[in-house]
């Protein structure tokens, strides 16, 4: 859960540096602005590979189940969520990360090779 905000939120301090980089300079004040109205040209979607977590952010009332301690990291991504900052969160199938490829031994390198080689990424597993 913290892992998904702080890669939420890093992605929206991403989209707003691009947006400096394409569409000139911004000040201090004009680069929070942009990022705190989801104002900057370029969106962020942010795919995760835990169910869970994706229902808690994703139901009518967030909540984290169980574990009351991520409340707040739950309720600070649905908050971005629907202040427009992260466009979608996205549920993806572990079975389909080529990133389990590069950290564990048992998953077959040869979706990785084919992705290195082509530059185009198939689901595999529906999501």
């Amino acid at each position: 859960m913290r892992n998904a905000l702080e890669a939420a939120q890093d992605g929206i301090n991403h989209t707003v540096l691009i947006h400096d980089v394409y569409r000139g300079p911004l000040n201090p004040e004009q680069c929070v602005a942009r990022r705190d109205t989801a104002s900057h040209f370029c969106k962020v979607q942010l795919l995760i590979d835990s169910y869970g977590l994706y229902s808690a952010v994703t139901k009518q009332d967030p909540a984290p189940g169980t574990d009351n301690s991520m409340l707040y990291h739950v309720k600070a991504l649905r908050y971005l969520l629907d202040n427009g900052n992260v466009e979608v969160l996205g549920w993806i199938d572990n079975r389909n990360m080529l990133a389990d490829g590069l950290t564990k031994g048992k998953p077959d390198r040869s979706d990785i090779n084919n992705v290195l080689n082509t530059g185009v990424w198939t689901r595999c597993h529906p999501a």
